[in-house]
């Protein structure tokens, strides 16, 4: 399904960043935040900037042509974690992988409508004279007693009247 003005497939081929030199240090040792190296190259910082913006880009424009790009969302949460958390390849890593995802993923399913379904009713089993495996038969026990109650009180008014 495609929407007006959205291809069903990006037009130009999204192409991974590679993750670049660091920055040197600076006179007092801590790192400093440039741009680019000093042989021109983008810090890793930008680069993986620039492929965390590229992956929310593939992500927004599959999502606006209807594909299903929840994995992809998931995998650009986790390169937005490493980058906020200074892992810049680890964050390049990731960009290109929620790209990759978008590229593979497809057409969201049409919703279907279902009926409700009523809730089963269940009625419940009568109880059973066998006992449950493994447990002592007590109702044989209690058969047993009354039928030995009985007997010994046939027996007592028999002895008596004699």
């Amino acid at each position: 399904m495609n929407f007006v003005g959205c291809p069903s497939t990006p037009t130009t081929p999204i192409t991974p960043v590679v993750p670049t030199t660091p920055s040197s240090p600076s006179a007092n040792g801590t790192n400093v935040t440039e741009t680019t190296t000093t042989g021109g190259e983008p810090t890793p910082m930008v680069t993986a900037e620039q492929a965390l913006n590229e992956a929310r880009a593939a992500v927004r424009t599959a999502s606006a042509s209807g594909k299903d790009v929840a994995l992809a969302v998931g995998v650009l949460a986790d390169a937005t974690s490493a980058f906020d958390s200074g892992d810049y390849a680890t964050a390049i890593s990731k960009a290109n992988e929620a790209k990759r995802l978008v590229l593979a993923a497809t057409s969201k399913p049409a919703p279907t409508t279902t009926k409700p379904v009523a809730p089963a009713v269940t009625t419940p089993k009568p109880a059973t004279t066998t006992p449950a495996s493994g447990g002592f038969p007590w109702l044989l026990l209690i058969l047993g007693l009354v039928v030995i109650v009985i007997v010994g009180a046939g027996a007592y008014f028999l002895m008596k009247k004699k």
